[in-house]
């Protein structure tokens, strides 16, 4: 019974909270990573600086170059298997946001319940990718729980162990040399083993203010005919991170 009350239906209001892709943006996504193999497999060539030596006299022959050897490694990827059903029953309710003195339209409920369903089911998705992706950078390692924390899935990459080392000193309460030392030696770790400079660092919010408070840090961008870094104020770059600014370490 409606009675003599008047009311209006305005639109509706969706919550829908986007997925972060900070560390899975760090990888690639080649066309050729897209399959339906059940298993995928890679090689991997390495190499090292090597350095030519001379030779002392031009009669003397090449020196031969061998070709560099290879590993082929083998991954079984984490499957997902998400559905969103649709009741044939269900299209004869009202959708949120709908007048219900209104006849319902069953084509548009079913169109409109699929593309919710999808939405749901892709940032669902979308966040598990970005949850492997931050235990690979921050273990090489992952693992995959239920509601419950039960593992249901664990991934070894075997990463090499130097690259994730544990401070000396907490944070908390290290002193300015020994925190840029940790960053300095990961850095030179990184280096030789990747043969490439790190040129990004990624800081959780309470390290961050662990540096902060740190004596002597702040000094270091407030230097006079020298460019060490600087801090810039909060900006978000897409996907989670938020860029702080830029800091020398070592060489």
């Amino acid at each position: 019974m409606s009675g003599n009350t008047t009311r209006r239906m305005i639109s509706a209001y969706f919550q829908e909270a986007s997925p972060t892709a900070f560390f899975s943006g760090m990888f690639q996504a080649r066309p050729e990573n897209f399959h339906s193999s059940e298993e995928v497999e890679i090689d991997i060539v390495r190499s090292e600086e090597d350095v030519s030596i001379v030779i002392q006299d031009l009669s003397t022959g090449y020196r031969m170059n061998s070709d560099d050897l290879y590993t082929n490694k083998g991954f079984k990827p984490p499957i997902h298997k998400e559905a969103v059903p649709i009741n044939s029953f269900d299209l004869i309710k009202r959708m949120p946001g709908e007048n219900p003195f209104q006849s319902p339209d069953f084509r548009a409920n079913v169109i409109t319940r699929m593309f919710t369903g999808m939405r749901k089911v892709e940032r669902k998705i979308r966040r598990a990718i970005e949850l492997q992706a931050s235990q690979v950078m921050q273990t090489g390692q992952v693992t995959l729980t239920d509601i419950n924390g039960a593992a249901l899935y664990t991934l070894d990459y075997k990463p090499k162990a130097s690259h994730f080392p544990t401070a000396g000193t907490s944070w908390a309460t290290a002193t300015l040399a020994e925190k840029i030392g940790d960053l300095t030696d990961l850095c030179d770790q990184v280096r030789s083993d990747g043969l490439m400079d790190p040129d990004e660092l990624a800081v959780g919010a309470t390290a961050w203010e662990n540096l902060l408070q740190t004596t002597g840090f702040l000094d270091r961008f407030d230097q006079r005919r020298a460019d060490l870094g600087m801090i810039t104020p909060m900006q978000s770059r897409g996907g989670g991170g938020i860029y702080r600014g830029t800091i020398e370490l070592g060489n």
